[in-house]
């Protein structure tokens, strides 16, 4: 429809002959917005199908953002952000809208602008079209996933299934690129992007852009997983020869994942949620990678997600399900002193160790759940039940026997992003322990080397609490920390005891001069994973000071862990 009312946006004669020209030239509505006032003026026939205040209003943005559906939102804020600073839009940009009735409409943008410089500031001028909902297919080169997702359902009616691929090309930091060169530089990156991407639509493929600013390249005419790594390698090629060309004024790259599906009748959702899951893990395993989607893994991962979820409904309904199984730890000194003594005997304390039950019985070990939990940083509150929990078993054990301890485990997550000395005084307050009773063990990590944590031990140690070192021989092995963190105890790594005892002389050796360096700087050593008779005989020589392991009794509830050990203790 040709455009036939005047404007009146600014006083000036130049911009009103050029809107009025305009108007004669083109079937679409003609905009002009005036960037320093915000006015925005428009064809009054646009009344009839947007919920506007009239034909020149001010407030532009306020107003047009309301129309807009709030998925497209922020990209429409974008666009007025390239327009308002006089850049030029990357492409043709449609976003979905409701008209005054209700209904859904598409506007679309043309990328083509025109700018004068007012005294009040820059007015732009453009064109848009207001398109019914069922016409999306023709808007644009780089289609909204929407579109995507009715193209998929039509190639699905065709033969009950689709045969082909979807490959997501994401641009590797983009927010931090946006946020550290600003929106013209992040648009100029997205506009090669796209470019180059829709260069790639061979063979019925077709590109679409997504709210989150990545491209898929669909294809629903029998390409191959082939496909997906050639695209994706004359992507990269493509972007990376550019950006030479460009003398590397803007420095990029892209990650993606990709879907290969052969006869497959899946609905659309089920296969952007496996699309989704294979970009992800590209950016996982580092940046400008591509990962095909894997139906092992995939499920691996569901059940994960799954486990993740069932974790924090129990979070969530007072902990139920989570238990704390108890290991005995043994006198290493008396048990190989000479002495005829039982293992029972040499009981002196337990480290608590984390299980969770779920709706069938089945009992999930720390391996399973930790990770997950530490991921999701649901590790927090459980961290928090851990120690009130432990304090509480371990006063209890107290009472009969007053020196006995517990130990309990800490994450880095809870140090590093919890309250974790107050969560340990609130437990030591609540439960009444003795803090000379209670061990705490941390994993030395790449995690440990901070100030936090330096400073968060420093506290502990403060308060008369143990610190252990766990799994040690399997992390950095920092000697520095060992003296800042106010170690008493390095336990030494089951998976390290046990090449020590299978003949491995080298490790052997190294066990050894570990434990003579602990003792010389007036720290315990523990030794982990400790299953038989034989492991005793070919360590015992060198004189640790703790065992833990199999041999002497499996993690157990705490009722049957006083059954079996805590009478048992002189």
């Amino acid at each position: 429809m040709a455009v036939k009312n005047e404007f009146i946006l600014t006083d000036s004669e130049q911009v009103k002959q050029l809107i009025s020209f305009l108007e004669v030239c083109t079937d679409s509505f003609v905009w002009a917005y005036d960037t320093g006032n915000q006015t925005f003026s428009i064809s009054n026939e646009v009344l009839a199908i947007l919920d506007l205040p009239s034909t020149n209003f001010t407030g532009a943005v306020r107003y047009l953002s309301k129309l807009i559906d709030e998925e497209d939102v922020l990209n429409f804020l974008h666009d007025v952000k390239l327009i308002s600073a006089g850049h030029k839009i990357p492409n043709s940009h449609v976003y979905r809208a409701f008209d005054k009735h209700g209904r859904n409409v598409v506007i679309k943008l043309h990328e083509n602008l025109f700018t004068i410089e007012e005294k009040s500031g820059k007015v732009v001028i453009g064109c848009i079209d207001i398109i019914d909902a069922s016409d999306r297919l023709k808007l644009s080169e780089s289609n909204p996933e929407s579109y995507m997702k009715k193209m998929y359902e039509e190639g699905f009616k065709k033969h009950n299934y689709v045969s082909g691929f979807m490959m997501d090309v994401s641009i590797d930091n983009f927010f931090e690129i946006n946020d550290r060169l600003g929106i013209a530089a992040a648009g100029k990156i997205m506009d090669i992007t796209s470019t180059v991407c829709r260069r790639h639509r061979r063979n019925g493929t077709e590109v679409f852009m997504t709210s989150s600013r990545n491209f898929v390249l669909m294809n629903l005419e029998g390409g191959t997983a082939d496909d997906v790594r050639r695209i994706f390698c004359e992507i990269s090629q493509e972007l990376e020869e550019i950006q030479k060309l460009g003398k590397y004024e803007l420095v990029f790259t892209v990650s993606a994942g990709g879907i290969a599906f052969f006869k497959d009748t899946s609905p659309f959702p089920e296969l952007v949620k496996k699309l989704a899951y294979s970009l992800e893990t590209a950016k996982k395993s580092g940046l400008h990678k591509l990962s095909l989607y894997d139906a092992v893994q995939y499920k691996s991962y569901l059940g994960r997600l799954e486990l993740q979820n069932n974790l924090q409904s129990s979070v969530n309904n007072d902990f139920k399900g989570f238990r704390l199984y108890y290991q005995p730890v043994i006198n290493a000194r008396r048990l190989l002193s000479g002495e005829k003594v039982k293992f029972s005997d040499c009981v002196i304390g337990a480290e608590a160790l984390l299980r969770w039950e779920n709706g069938d019985g089945k009992l999930f070990g720390a391996e399973k759940i930790i990770p997950i939990l530490e991921e999701s940083e649901l590790i927090l509150p459980v961290g928090k039940w851990i120690l009130q929990t432990a304090f509480r078993q371990c006063m209890e054990w107290n009472k009969k026997f007053p020196e006995f301890h517990m130990s309990v485990n800490l994450s880095h997550i809870q140090i590093k992003r919890g309250m974790i000395i107050q969560d340990v005084y609130n437990a030591l307050q609540e439960s009444g322990v003795n803090p000379e009773n209670i061990i705490l063990e941390i994993t030395e990590s790449g995690q440990m080397d901070t100030n936090v944590i330096q400073n968060a031990f420093d506290e502990l140690a403060g308060m008369k609490l143990k610190i252990d070192i766990d799994d040690f021989g399997t992390g950095y092995s920092n000697l520095r920390y060992i003296q800042n963190l106010h170690a008493n105890t390095l336990k030494l790594d089951y998976t390290f005891i046990h090449r020590a005892v299978n003949e491995c002389e080298k490790d052997k050796k190294i066990i050894e001069y570990i434990t003579n360096m602990a003792h010389a700087l007036g720290m315990s050593v523990c030794m982990e994973g400790i299953e038989s008779d034989s492991d005793l005989d070919k360590l015992g020589y060198m004189l640790p000071d703790k065992f833990q392991g199999f041999l002497f009794g499996r993690p157990v509830n705490a009722e049957i862990f006083e059954r079996e050990n805590l009478p048992l203790i002189k």
